[in-house]
């Protein structure tokens, strides 16, 4: 017999976000794939609550004594395993309950073997998936779940990917939580959202899942139209939003747009996002930008080394990069860069080297994190076939030469070079010239010691 399926309407349903610390110490954002959900669930009940734990000070019993009858969690980090799971069996076996993300489509089988009160794991993108649950199809008809029959866990072919709703956008009055820019215990005194102007990527780093569904499909890259994009941003009450594009520059045409219609509406906040380092090849973009209130943007630069960044299949060299950021120094913009270690036959001195190189580029700031190998991408099968390298349970690669413990005393080798005190100084004169300083901010300062408030802004804890 198929599991129940129950879905019609609701009276109450609870959308929980089960992680109480963030993946690095620079965390604030909403959750907003489960708003997503939240959103589509909300023509289908009478009410929805969205509990984020990370800001919760309530307990996840005290949600559930108001016996909602659908839970859906989002499990999308491998960090807090065993929490998550444990908060997961809290919830009682007659309340029917749905668990998605990231996390949970690549470990299915062990939530639903661990966790029996789960019915039903939903993998990969997840909106259409919700949408036919709610309009009560058969299981068996529904592509892109797993669930249990009798003894057996029943996996659904994987979805196939199709269009996107350009003009969806998640109801922000859903929100609990007043999502602030922080980093550790410092407070930036700036309320903060996210935004998507498009889904997918159109280029294929060899490294990279997050453009994978379940089944390997490449999710092609999709923009929205600009007027939807700046209607939503002028609803939000943040003062900063965040462009959660893989690559939020690809299309310079509609980049333009976007910014045109910000600058026409007199929109006032602080952007950032995702970046190329080709948007160098676009001057008048950036500048545009820089008119339009981009304030921060970053840039997967990888690699120091040319070989890797072959391997990583970037699609530029080193020499290329120091060639884009000699144009981009011109514009009064925050750089941030992404950089990644141990890969195959890179040594210590050039992991380490990752900080001079940043520093003479002309990055502000950058983050740094251990290799990833998911399934499905091209990188996974070849350190598979590497003798003496290896994947933890959280796909972090490490090998004879370097464990993951060596390598996260490099990263903070690669930290502590970068931020030395010129870098340091011009981070805080970037944030006084371009009067980003408040009130907030100038009471943390007072309030945290130097060598706390260092670590805060340079140390990365998501491995």
């Amino acid at each position: 017999m198929e599991t129940r399926n129950p879905f019609l309407h609701f009276k109450n349903v609870l959308c929980v976000y089960p992680y109480q610390k963030e993946l690095s110490s620079m965390g604030f954002m909403p959750p907003l794939g489960l708003e997503y959900i939240a959103t589509i669930l909300k023509r289908f009940s009478e009410r929805v609550d969205i509990v984020d734990l990370r800001y919760e000070k309530k307990e996840l019993d005290y949600y559930l004594a108001a016996r909602p009858d659908l839970v859906c969690v989002s499990v999308n980090w491998s960090h807090e395993k065993n929490k998550v799971r444990n908060l997961i069996r809290q919830i009682p076996s007659d309340i029917f309950t749905i668990v998605g993300g990231r996390t949970a489509t690549e470990d299915a089988d062990n939530l639903l073997m661990e966790c029996q009160n789960i019915d039903i794991i939903v993998k990969g993108e997840g909106e259409e998936t919700i949408k036919e649950l709610l309009e009560n199809r058969p299981l068996s008809e529904i592509s892109g779940i797993a669930y249990r029959m009798g003894d057996k866990i029943i996996h659904n072919p994987h979805r196939k990917l199709g269009p996107l709703d350009p003009n969806f956008v998640i109801d922000r009055g859903l929100r609990r939580y007043k999502y602030k820019l922080i980093s550790n215990k410092f407070d930036f005194g700036y309320k903060v959202d996210g935004i998507f102007s498009s889904r997918g990527c159109p280029y294929n780093c060899s490294f990279c899942s997050f453009n994978f569904t379940a089944g390997g499909e490449k999710r092609r890259w999709v923009g929205r139209p600009p007027e939807s994009v700046v209607e939503e941003i002028k609803s939000m009450e943040a003062d900063m939003a965040i462009f959660l594009d893989e690559n939020f520059t690809f299309n310079i045409k509609g980049v333009n747009e976007i910014c045109d219609l910000l600058i026409k509406e007199k929109v006032n906040k602080i952007f950032a996002a995702n970046s190329r380092i080709d948007i160098a090849k676009h001057p008048e973009t950036i500048e545009k930008m820089e008119r339009a209130g981009f304030k921060i943007l970053m840039f997967g630069i990888e690699s120091a080394q040319n070989r890797i960044l072959k391997q990583f299949n970037k699609g530029f060299t080193v020499e290329e990069v120091k060639e884009c950021f000699e144009v981009l120094k011109r514009y009064d913009i925050f750089y941030h860069g992404y950089f990644i270690i141990g890969s195959p036959q890179e040594r210590e001195d050039e992991m380490v080297g990752i900080a001079d190189f940043a520093n003479n580029i002309g990055l502000n700031s950058i983050g740094v994190s251990n290799l990833r190998c998911s399934i499905h991408t091209p990188l996974y099968e070849i350190i598979k076939k590497l003798e003496g390298f290896k994947l933890d349970r959280r796909g972090r690669v490490y090998s004879n030469a370097y464990s993951v413990a060596d390598l996260k005393l490099i990263r903070k080798s690669i930290y502590r070079k970068f931020y030395n005190l010129s870098s340091i100084w011009k981070i805080f004169s970037f944030i006084l010239f371009n009067r980003m300083l408040k009130l907030k901010m100038i009471y943390s300062i007072i309030k945290s010691s130097s060598s706390i408030m260092i670590e805060s802004m340079i140390y990365d804890n998501r491995d």
